[in-house]
């Protein structure tokens, strides 16, 4: 048992020996400031070893991660945190410098200020990217949550902060710092957590965390300074000193939690491959009559029976789609014919429905899950995807009606149909749809044969032409 115990043990110190490294590091600081308040002699001279430490132990961190994302779509973002690091690494360094060789007690502003504040901008780069990269559709009840965030936090440092700071005579390049520096914290801890919202939902929110924690910790560190340098209260080792030393430490752990899954970042964020195998093969518009170049921005009614090899057609179409290097979009469900039939081709990108998920999972670096119950995020994730790359042919399969019909009834399913026909043909967009005719009456098929131009059914181990518009 107890052989038992200390394996145990060991295996937890190593799978665990960052966090293990984190926190005693951010004890040892918070235990320098507190009992070194007996003492400004010696906690003044204290800072200088624990606040570039810091600095230079989150350059490192963010340098490494950069290193191991080098290749990946999400280097902007990395360099955005190397570069803004780098800048507030070199910020303490010069603040050091005017300590030590200059003897100014405090040095505010300077130099090492204007540092500071460029770093601002290169972390707010890093966010920005993330932002434009994902694929999820933030909610309006998501929307407002953030606003009134934002709306709470600029608030507040405008009461606290900002109105007592214009209202004092001061020089000019002192106030342009004092307002900066919680305009900038205020809109990066904005942006960091929108970032927050959103990967939170995707099951990265727990790597993401310590980011806007940094953040936040950072802020309350720059208003508090400026504050306490309007009061005359501030001093070189003063416990405020003790939350720009900690953020430090907490942005290197946040890189290094983000290093640990980098590979799920680079594919949650990824944009659609356009690396396509070559399946030479025209079938399915041979099969249906028309010529390659005929088949192309159709958008095809499918109509099937489910007993049937059916989803031998969608191959067909998916083979052809290949062969002329478009992107094939599929929306389907997992365990379906259609998705056992595709799912382990390469090159094609699936958005699987599913009616017990809540909201958008990355499951792998071609499959989104999304939620089945909801119409309006399946039209915005079909504009995501045309508006990617609008240059770009796309083949979409839809997979199928008959099922949406079930969820949502006819008046919405027969609304989507509508409009996503609509929007395609404003696109260079060749589709499929599917639709199991007996498993619903014969006004409802009626309903929907009447939206598409182009009607095919599989009967008989092949396609047939019911209707086409050949112009």
């Amino acid at each position: 048992m107890k052989g038992n115990f200390i394996s145990k043990l060991i295996t937890c110190l190593k799978r665990y020996s960052v966090d293990f490294v984190f926190l005693s590091l951010s004890i040892l600081v918070i235990s320098i400031y507190v009992l070194g308040q007996t003492d400004l002699k010696l906690i003044g001279a204290l800072g200088y070893a624990v606040a570039t430490p810091s600095a230079t132990i989150a350059f490192i961190a963010s340098f490494y991660l950069l290193r191991s994302s080098w290749k990946g779509g999400l280097r902007p973002v990395f360099l955005g945190f190397f570069l803004g690091s780098m800048l507030w690494f070199i910020g303490e360094i010069g603040w050091d410098f005017y300590t030590t060789f200059f003897a100014v007690e405090v040095p505010y502003p300077s130099w090492a200020d204007v540092s500071w504040i460029l770093g601002y901008f290169f972390m707010g780069y890093a966010m920005i990217v993330l932002l434009k990269r994902t694929r999820f559709a933030i909610t309006r009840f998501m929307k407002t949550v953030w606003a009134l965030f934002g709306f709470v936090i600029f608030s507040i440092t405008g009461y606290l902060l900002l109105f007592p700071l214009l209202s004092r005579d001061v020089e000019f390049l002192t106030l342009f710092f004092d307002l900066a520096y919680p305009i900038l914290d205020s809109a990066l801890l904005f942006l960091a957590v929108e970032v927050l919202i959103v990967l939170w939902r995707s099951g990265y929110g727990v790597a993401w965390l310590p980011i806007p924690i940094f953040i936040l910790m950072n802020g309350i560190a720059d208003i508090s300074f400026t504050y306490l340098t309007l009061q005359d209260a501030y001093f070189q080792g003063h416990p405020v000193d003790a939350l720009f030393s900690l953020a430090y430490l907490i942005f290197a752990f946040g890189n290094y939690k983000i290093w640990s899954q980098v590979q799920a970042f680079q594919r949650f964020f990824a944009t659609p491959s356009s690396e396509t195998p070559s399946y030479p093969s025209n079938r399915f518009s041979e099969s249906v009559g028309l010529t390659p170049e005929e088949l192309s921005d159709k958008r095809f009614l499918l109509e099937f029976d489910p007993a049937s090899k059916y989803e031998e057609a969608v191959k067909d179409f998916t083979n052809e789609a290949s062969s002329r290097e478009g992107l094939v979009v599929v929306f389907t469900r997992r365990g379906s014919s259609v998705y056992s039939a595709l799912s382990k081709r390469r090159g094609l990108k699936f958005f699987s429905m599913s009616s017990e998920a809540t909201a958008s999972v990355n499951v792998s670096e071609n499959e989104l899950l999304i939620p089945a119950n909801n119409t309006s995020l399946l039209l915005f994730t079909l504009r995501e995807v045309m508006d990617n790359d609008p240059a770009k042919q796309v083949w979409l399969i839809f997979d199928n009606l008959s099922e949406l019909i079930l969820d949502f009834g006819f008046e919405k399913t027969y609304k989507f149909t509508q409009y996503a026909t609509e929007f395609l043909s404003t696109h260079k967009a060749t589709a499929l749809f599917l639709l199991n005719p007996s498993a619903h009456d014969s006004e409802i098929v009626s309903r929907f044969r009447g939206i598409f131009s182009d009607q095919v059914t599989y009967d008989k181990n092949r396609v047939r032409p019911i209707k086409l518009q050949v112009s």
